[in-house]
Order: structure tokens, then sequence, then C-alpha cells
């Protein structure tokens, strides 16, 4: 935005990029101009107050629709509060809190600033047509991103002070944002000043001296006129809860005075009288949230946000007590017929005989001609159930067969769901073992939506246990194991931030377990989840805390696999080695990642070759030599991957057809097939191209089959792109330009799913350069500039918050080169000049190679060529 009191006319680089200081002066006849009078707009107005009002209006610089905030009132303490509301909001950088483009004042000396415009409506009129408990609950996930938002915000020393569902916006795409900061408080910053307060006063920004919100929602002390803190706002987040789930704000009547009495005076109506029916749970987060009492209220935000996302997963919440009656009631059943016990005997006879599961089918028949041995014969049947998780699972996910299962471990948890009387923590603890064996099941067939009840479930069981037998050692390989099933299924769904939480926590109970019982299984696990908070950490941006996170797993796996020498913790260190190369190559170690797949490939290939027939062990060297034929593609030796990438391609094929239904092997087979096209494009390009369609094929039927599973997603947009660039080293343009459109459209899915997640909106905004690229090659002009502005708009925020990342800024750069063609095309040589000027200085430091040396001089060449 523009220096304070300076406005737009003097400086307008927000919207060009953070960080760069360009003169934009006014534009040449028809284009988009600098001056805010010419660069914006105003089409309708959306909202109008008593200060000032919110319009849509058209941003001509960058083509987009915007909102844009105006203060209408002549006063300098409004104006000074007003700036201070832009410069706290602007500052803060969340997916749920409105964003920020541009402010400055208009000619007239009013100030203004532009907003992101969220397609959607306030979350009161969303509210006012959800009349059932189920489309309320419906709304619960709008208010956790709320209560998220504020948690950053209090994070940052920003206190809202007026949270409401009016100032909530329900996106029509699923986001939820909180608007208006307009009386926010800055926690690191002094008081209003004497002149601001008396302003609000005289304009009705405030009811009455410094009382300052909406009485509906306030808390007792703010109602008072009381110094507040985040308190207030977990208050008032309360409050929203509480409308959603009654259907009406806590307090009602007709002026504020009232309101402010009855906030005053006594608590709202009791929500569960207000809505019966209520799980008692959710009731008790909303009475936690407005206590009245300072002391018993949520704490923090993020508080009372952990309360509500342990709801919505099925976990037991803090705010609530439970009795043990309650405890039991909610996760154990009586019995109701004991024949179940019959089938699981018959069915995993079966299923260690013929490994099938239509011999499986056929024993349930059998089994209700024992109906009457099986009753008598509980614990034999119990002991069943402890093979097929012992001895028998282990077994079928070595060949691959894991889904065998899936009709058992279903049946297994229907006996144990309808046990008679209470159980005792063994049976519990084996109940538990059941969820999770289904979640696995489930995970392993791409359903990561049906895992997460099941994780929840083994985890409420494993709590339960632990409060019976606190000092036991059951049921604690169930916390770890439930962590890390609700986190592998997080990921999977493309909920790449909230599995990191999962997976920490993972680590935490698995280290609970080494310090009680320090076995090498448990020590294993351990290993394994450091190097998932690893592959999370990458995720997030933070290479080097995930490099140092997967260095220690690895030496932690090389200790215990010379303490206890066996296939599965050379395994261990195996994969330790494969994941650090991953790491390295895609930090631009190609060489060190080389050696860290080596190492991987030396341990793998005596494992492999010692048991044939073990399909994990196939599995990870096909991965590993399919590695290995990337990184050195990546270091400029493509044809000296191929016979890795054969390797690779021969044991896929073979897994593959072993087990045509196996999500995994069939995206290894994808990915191989992949490798092998991209080691002959430089010498055969016409059978690279085939080698490229077929992994899209597969790519495209995994997607057809799990349109949920955020994996295939990612991978059918891999493979979309190195089909197109293999398109592009075959000369076929047109062909390279349909599948970058395909490609957009799954990249649009994968961010819109996870708006938290930066490296999906990087992989978008990488493929509208691609597209523009590709328009450019074949004349389209105008295509080519829409895809260009569009890739600006989504590389800017991302900039703005990793202003370190070397490649962002050069996508950056090089959207700001292929919008300010544009504008020296249509004339506008004076905003193409600042384009271009933007741009070069970030292609200079990175000028490494020669093609982006040819770059810098080119640039050079239009900046004269637009000099004025």
């Amino acid at each position: 935005m523009g220096a304070p009191g300076g406005g737009l006319e003097a400086r307008t680089v927000a919207s060009i990029g953070p960080g760069v200081e360009v003169t934009l002066p006014a534009a040449t006849a028809g284009a988009a101009a600098a001056r805010p009078a010419q660069r914006y707009v105003i089409r309708r107005e959306l909202a109008r107050g008593g200060m000032g009002k919110i319009s849509v209006a058209d941003d001509l610089l960058l083509r987009r629709t915007v909102a844009l905030k105006e203060l209408l009132v002549d006063n300098a303490g409004l104006a000074a509060r007003f700036q201070r509301e832009l410069d706290l909001t602007a500052r803060l950088q969340h997916p749920s809190i409105v964003c920020i483009h541009d402010g400055g004042v208009w000619p007239n000396g009013n100030p203004f600033y532009v907003m992101k415009l969220v397609i959607g409506e306030p979350l009161d009129r969303v509210m006012a047509r959800a009349t059932t408990h189920a489309e309320r609950f419906a709304l619960l996930p709008r208010v956790l991103d709320v209560a998220d938002a504020i948690a950053y915000a209090h994070e940052q020393g920003v206190i809202h002070r007026d949270l409401k569902p009016s100032n909530i916006l329900a996106g029509r795409f699923g986001e939820t944002v909180v608007i208006d900061w307009g009386i926010a408080k800055d926690l690191l910053a002094a008081e209003l000043e004497p002149d601001a307060a008396a302003s609000d006063r005289v304009y009705g920004a405030t009811l009455d001296g410094s009382v300052m919100g909406t009485p509906a929602y306030m808390p007792p002390e703010q109602a008072l006129g009381e110094a507040v803190d985040e308190r207030a706002d977990v208050y008032a987040i309360g409050a929203v809860l509480y409308q959603v789930l009654a259907g009406a704000p806590p307090y009602a009547g007709t002026g504020d005075v009232e309101l402010l009495a009855a906030v005053v005076s006594q608590p709202p109506a009791p929500l569960a009288a207000r809505a019966p029916g209520l799980p008692p749970e959710l009731v008790a987060i909303v009475d936690k949230a407005m206590a009245r009492d300072l002391d018993h209220r949520y704490r923090t935000a993020s508080e009372l946000a952990a309360d509500l996302r342990r709801f919505l997963g099925g976990q037991l919440v803090g705010a609530h007590s439970y009795s043990t009656r309650q405890l039991l009631a909610r996760w154990l059943k009586r019995h109701k017929t004991a024949a179940i016990v019959a089938a699981i005997a018959m069915l995993v006879v079966a299923a260690v005989s013929a490994v099938s599961v239509a011999r499986i089918v056929d024993a349930q028949h059998v089994a209700s001609d024992q109906r009457e041995l099986a009753i008598r014969q509980r614990d034999k049947a119990e002991d069943l159930v402890s093979f097929m998780l012992d001895d028998l699972r282990p077994r079928l996910e070595r060949v691959g067969k894991l889904d065998v299962l899936d009709d058992v471990t279903n049946k297994a948890r229907g006996y144990f769901d309808q046990a008679d009387g209470i159980d005792t923590v063994k049976n519990v603890v084996r109940q538990a073992d059941i969820h999770i064996e289904v979640g696995d099941v489930q995970l392993a067939q791409g359903h990561p939506n049906a895992a997460i009840p099941e994780a929840c479930a083994a985890l409420s069981l494993a709590w339960w246990s632990s409060i019976v037998d606190p000092g036991g050692t059951d049921w604690r390989p169930d916390v770890t194991a439930g962590r890390v099933q609700l986190a592998r299924a997080m990921q999977i769904a493309g909920r790449n931030l909230a599995a990191l939480d999962e997976f920490r926590a993972a680590l935490a109970a698995a280290r609970d377990v080494v310090r009680v019982n320090p076995t090498p299984d448990a020590q294993r696990d351990a290993n394994q989840i450091r190097r998932a908070v690893a592959e999370l950490l990458v995720h997030a941006g933070r290479y080097d805390e995930a490099i140092a996170e997967v260095r220690a797993a690895i030496a932690a796996s090389e200790r215990l696999a010379a303490d206890h020498p066996s296939a599965m913790t050379r395994r261990d260190v195996a994969a330790g080695q494969s994941y650090l190369g991953t790491m390295l190559a895609n930090h631009g170690d190609g060489r060190g990642a080389l050696v860290a797949f080596r190492a991987s490939l030396a341990i793998l290939d005596q494992l492999a070759a010692s048991d044939p027939g073990d399909m994990n062990a196939q599995t990870d060297l096909q991965v590993v030599h399919g590695d290995i034929a990337e990184t050195l593609g990546d270091v400029g030796d493509r044809s000296a991957g191929l016979a890795d990438a054969r390797a690779a391609l021969a044991i896929a094929t073979k897994l593959a057809e072993r087990e045509p239904n196996n999500q995994l092997w069939q995206s290894r087979l994808a990915a191989a097939h992949e490798l092998v096209g991209i080691a002959i494009g430089d010498h055969d390009p016409k059978r690279a191209c085939a080698e490229l369609r077929a992994a899209l094929a597969i790519c495209e039927a995994l997607v057809a089959s799990h349109p949920d599973n955020a994996d295939a997603l990612r991978g059918l947009s891999v493979s979309q792109d190195r089909l197109a660039r293999g398109l592009l080293e075959a000369d076929d343009l047109r062909g390279a330009l349909g599948v970058y459109r395909d490609e957009l459209v799954i990249r649009q899915r994968l961010a819109a799913r996870d708006p938290n997640d930066a490296s999906l909106q990087e992989l978008e905004a990488e493929t509208y350069l691609n597209l523009a690229n590709v328009q450019a090659g074949l004349h389209d002009v105008r295509g080519a500039s829409r895809s260009y502005r569009s890739a600006l708009a989504l590389i800017e925020p991302l900039v703005a918050r990793d202003p370190s990342n070397g490649d962002l800024q050069l996508e950056l750069a090089t959207a700001r080169e292929g919008v300010g063609d544009e504008l020296a095309a249509e004339g506008d040589h004076s905003g193409a000049h600042a384009l271009f000027a933007a741009a070069l200085p970030v292609f200079t430091a990175h000028a490494h190679d020669a093609d982006t040396r040819d770059v810098v001089v080119e640039l050079r060449g239009k900046l004269r060529a637009t000099q004025r």
C-alpha cells in the first residue's frame, strides 16, 4: 500500500509485489493506470455505514474484481482509525482473514483500501436457512475456521473485539473469512488516541465511551467498558457458535442499551434449553467459551479450536466432564447376537488357507451351521481374532493382499461392538485394534474419509483404557497407531497441516511407548513417524527442519539395526536414506541425493535377493530405481537413468499384474512409465509421449475410482505436466496446450481442498505460467496475458509469505515480464517499464545459466524500449 497519507498517486507498488518500490505514473489512453481513480472502477455498492461503504470494483491494472472499502467522512480521528484498521488487517496473513491487496487516498483526500472479493454471503444469512440440527452441525467447520483465524490473530498480538455472524463471510467454495477489523486492538501498541476515541463517539462507532463492539456477542467485561484481552474474542466465538446451534443470538432486545444491560446482568438462556437434543460435549464447549468468569473461560482461541476439532473428529472433548458410565456408553454396546463369532472363525480359516475373498464369502455360509459351537467357544474366537491381527495381517500385507481382510475386520468389529456386558481393558484394547485394522484396510483401498472415524474410535477406546488402567502398557500402542492412521488419512485427503499436527502427536505417543517398553518394534515405530513428520515439514516449506529430522531418524535406525539386526531394521535404514535422497533432490542437491539413493539401493538389493516373495521389498526397490532415474535426469543426464527407469518399470509391471486393484502399485506403475518416457525423450520423442500417455491413462483411472484421494489428484497433475512437457519437446504445441488446460482444472481442485497449503497454490501458478508460455508460442496474445495475470495474482501473496523462496521469486518475475509485455503491446510503456524494472533484479540474481542470462539481456532491451 502507499505510504501513510501519501496515497497511490506517489507510489502504487503493493499490487506489483512486496519489497519492490516502483513508481507508476498515469497510464496512457485506454490502459490500466497507476492513479486510483483510473485504476479502480466501482461497479456496485455492497454495504454502507455511517462512516463509509464497501463496493465491488474492477482493478484495471491486474484485471480482477475486488472489494473496495472507503471512508466517506472527513474527520482526522476516523481517518487515523481507518489507517489502523488497514495496517492491522494487512499484517494478518491467514486464509480465513480478509486479504488486503492495496490502499491509498482518492484525489478528494478520502482514504480507501482494496481487499480480496469473497464470493459468498455473511454467516448470519446462512444461519437463517439452517433449521435442523443436521443443517446447523454442517456449519460447525465454519466456526472452527473462525477460531483458527482468531487464534492466529492473537499470536500476532491482535484482538478483533467485534466478532459476529455478519462479520464472517461464508464463501461459495468452502472458504470462511473474518472481516471488519475496524475496532481491532493491537496489544503490542498504544491505546486509541483521545481524539480518535472522541471521533468514534461522535460518529456512532462506539456505544458509550469505550464500550466498542456488538452487545449481543460481547462478554460482560467488554460491555462494562473494562480493558479486554484475547478472552473477549473467545467469548464472541462461543456466542457465534451459540447462534449456529440455537438458531438465535444469545441475547435479544430492542436496542443497544437494553442488550448491554442484559449482558451485564445475567447469562443468556442455557443453550441446552434453547436447543434440546444437542450433544452434551458441544453444549460444554459453548458454556466454557461464554463463561462469565474469565478464569473459567478458554484461555485462548487455540484451546477452543482444539476442543471443537476434537468434537468434530469424534474424540473426547476437554470442556466436558465424562463419567465412567458415559465413557462406556459412548463406545461399548450390549450384546445382540453371538452368531457373528462363528463367521469370524470360519472367515479367518478361509483367509489363511486361500487368501481369497471368494473363499471368505463361502465360509460365511458354512459358519451358519456352526452357530451353537461358536457361542460356546468365545475365547477361541477371540484367539482367532488375535491371530488375524498379529499373524495373518503381516503375511497378507507382505504379499499385497491386505484388502482380503476387509470383510473379516468389519465382522470382527461388529462382534466387539455387540459384546455382552462391560468389557475388560483387554477386550477394549482388542476392539481398538479392530478399528485400526479396518482403517488400514480403508487407507489401502484409497478411502481416507472412511478411515478417519475408525482412527477416532480407536483413540477414544484407548483413552478410555488409559483412564481405567493408567499404568498399563496394552493401550499405549493404540494411541500411537490411531494418531498415525488419522494423520495418514488427513494427508491422503490433502489436509497436510492438520496431518503434521497429528503426526507430531503420534510421535509423542510413540516416545511414551518406548519409555515404558523400549522394544525394537516400538523404536521402529518412532523412527518411521519421524520420517513422516519430516515429509510434512517439507510440504510446509521448512526444509532445514525436515532434513535435520530425517537425518536424526536415519541415525536412530542405524543404531537399532546394529543392536537388533533384521530385515525390518535394515529396511528402515534404507527407507530413511531413500527419503533423505528425495529431500536433497527437491532441494537442488542432485549429487547428494544420488549418494543417499544408492546407499538405500544397496540395502534393498540384498533384502530382495534374500526374500524374492516380499512384495514390500520389491516395492521399495522399484521406488529407489525410479528415484535414481529421475535424479539423473534432474542433473542433466537423462539417458544415464534409462537402465534404472526400465528396472523400475519391470518391477512395477509385475506388482500391478499381481494385484490390479492395489492403488499404490498402480500409481507406481504410472510413475515408472513416466520415467522411461523422460529418459528416452531426447532421442525418441514419439515413443516417449506414448509412455507418458500410458502413465496418464493409469492416473486418470485412479482418480475416477478414488475421486476424494488427494494423492491420486496430485499424481494425475504431475502426469499431465510431464506429458505436456514431452509434447513440447515433440513440437506439438497444441497438444501441450490441451494437456495444460486439463492440468489446471486438477490443480485448482487441489488448491481449493486445502487453502492453507502454499505448495498447492504454487503448483496452480506454475501451470498458469506454462499455459501462458504455450499460448504465447501459438501467438494467442490475449490468452497468454490472462494466464500471466492469473499467475501473478496467485504468486504475489506466496512471495509475501515466503520472500526468501528463490523459485517463487523467479515465477513472480516471469509473470511480471509477461504482463509487462502485454502492457507494452497496448501502448502503456510506463506500466510495462515498472514491471520490467521489478523483474530484472530477480533474473539478474538468478542468472546462473545461459537461458536466464539471455532473459536478463532481453529484459534490459525491453527497459530501454519502454523508457520515457
